[in-house]
């Protein structure tokens, strides 16, 4: 039955993210699809998600000769960011076969050798056990049918020793079942989790946490800066995905910035360690 569950979401996903509002939105984005790391409300959108690479780098601590394997990749600019920058090897995984094709045309002859681009789901990763020294994710989770699952993947393709680095959306605590439905199927989730759900899930599973942050202030300002990125590219995206889909895309974004400062909806930042 969990089976089913996942092959029958992981579709309804792939739908979506191959939908035209999604391609143009990433002309908003452009390398990264994730929430950033601002430092101020006024940041350039581009420059606060790049830092957040830069934050997941720095706590993964990526070395030369490493093997780093990213999850739900998106457009492949975490992977692309950490193969311009050390010398190491980088798995980028992806549900969306549009969105590997975007990362693949968007990788420079000067790196390409370092990445590999694979289609693959993080509930049973194709890879062997303890392989890889670092395993990397933002804003995917919550799109997982069965999380403990995913984490438990996460930790048996780690090496011992190895780290996990993400970023995700997460619900209050004890927020109540009317809004978590409402806000998980916005997000096209099975279910949001809080902070605490994802702490005692790490530790069932074997994890140590090195570091943890709440970072929903920084999230509420990048939903704040979103419906105004949205409206400065209408005139370039609006012939292509429709004046209705793009509305309706800037309410959502303005719903989750109430809702985030409303303190219903947060967003984390962990990194963990497979003890050796």
């Amino acid at each position: 039955m969990i089976r089913e569950q996942i092959e029958r979401f992981n579709h309804e996903l792939k739908e979506m993210y191959d939908s035209p509002i999604y391609r143009s939105m990433i002309r908003m984005w452009g390398e990264n699809i994730n929430l950033g790391y601002f430092e101020t409300p006024d940041d350039d959108l581009a420059l606060a998600t790049e830092r957040a690479n830069a934050q997941l780098a720095k706590a993964a601590d990526i070395r030369d000769g490493m093997e780093i394997l990213e999850v739900a990749c998106g457009v492949g600019g975490a992977s692309r960011y950490i193969a311009r920058r050390f010398d190491t090897r980088v798995v980028a995984t992806n549900l969306s076969r549009d969105q590997l094709a975007i990362a693949i045309e968007r990788t420079e002859a000067a790196i390409s050798d370092r990445i590999s681009y694979e289609y693959a789901d993080f509930h049973g990763l194709p890879y062997q056990d303890n392989r890889f020294d670092v395993w990397w994710c933002t804003l995917s989770v919550l799109h997982a049918v069965d999380k403990p699952r995913v984490i438990g993947e996460a930790f048996r393709v780690l090496k011992p020793g190895g780290r996990m680095v993400l970023t995700e959306l997460t619900a209050a605590e004890g927020l109540d079942l009317d809004n978590l439905m409402k806000f998980s199927a916005d997000a096209h989730s099975p279910g949001l989790w809080s902070m605490s759900q994802y702490d005692r899930v790490f530790s069932e599973i074997g994890f140590a946490i090195l570091e943890r942050e709440d970072w929903s202030e920084r999230a509420l300002w990048a939903w704040r800066r979103l419906p105004h990125e949205l409206e400065r590219l209408r005139s370039e995206i609006e012939s292509d995905v429709g004046s209705q889909p793009l509305n309706d895309t800037i309410e959502r974004y303005r719903m989750w910035e109430q809702a985030a400062s409303d303190g219903i909806v947060g967003c984390a930042f962990y990194a963990l360690v497979k003890p050796s």
